[in-house]
C-alpha cells in the first residue's frame, strides 16, 4: 500500500463510520487530508465535529534498510468539536444535551474518539497495512465567541507492505 492509498483508505473509513442508528460520525465535507490546515481554519471552514488527517515521515524499512517493500510512517488525526452552551469545556469533551443518540451533534470528543478508533482499526493486513495507535497529545480548548471549542490529536504508526 502506498502512502497515497493509505491516506485515501483512512479518509474513506472515517467518512463511512456511523453511529448505531446509521448517522455518519463526520460529514464528508468535514474530513480533510492536509498538512497545511490548522485547527483555526477547520473550525471556520467545516462543521463540527471535524477530522484532519496529516502524515509525517515515512521510511522504507527503517530498522534494517533491506526490505524495499516495507513502508513505515506516522499518521496524525486531529478531531475538533464545539457543543453550544458550554462555557467551561466539559460538554465539548464529554457531550451534553444529546437529543439523538444516533448522531454526532452535541457529542463530546471522548465519545467521538471511540468510533474514530474503530474506523481506523478496520484497516488491517488484508489491506496491506497494520496501523497501531501510538499516542494522544494533551489536547486543547478555548472559549471563543461564547462557546468552548476543543480538539484532540492522535498519532498512529502505519506499517505498509508495497507488494
Amino acid at each position: 500500500m502506498t502512502r497515497n492509498a493509505l491516506l485515501t483508505a483512512i479518509k474513506n473509513k472515517i467518512i463511512a463510520a456511523t453511529w448505531s442508528g446509521g448517522s455518519v460520525l463526520f460529514a464528508g465535507d468535514s474530513v480533510w487530508i492536509t498538512n497545511g490546515m490548522d485547527k483555526e481554519q477547520a473550525f471556520k471552514l467545516g462543521r463540527v465535529p471535524f477530522c484532519i488527517i496529516q502524515y509525517g515521515r515515512f521510511e522504507r524499512d527503517p530498522e534494517k534498510g533491506e526490505d524495499t517493500n516495507l513502508l513505515i510512517g506516522t499518521i496524525k488525526t486531529i478531531i475538533g468539536n464545539c457543543v453550544p452552551g458550554d462555557g467551561i469545556g466539559e460538554n465539548t469533551l464529554m457531550g451534553a444535551n444529546i437529543a439523538d443518540t444516533t448522531a454526532s451533534e452535541n457529542r463530546g470528543l471522548t465519545e467521538i474518539e471511540e468510533p474514530l478508533f474503530d474506523a481506523i482499526g478496520l484497516l488491517n493486513t488484508n489491506d496491506s497495512v497494520t496501523i497501531q495507535f501510538s499516542n494522544a497529545a494533551a489536547g486543547g480548548g478555548e472559549l471563543m465567541d461564547g462557546q468552548y471549542r476543543a480538539w484532540q490529536e492522535h498519532e498512529w504508526e502505519a506499517v505498509c507492505t508495497m507488494t
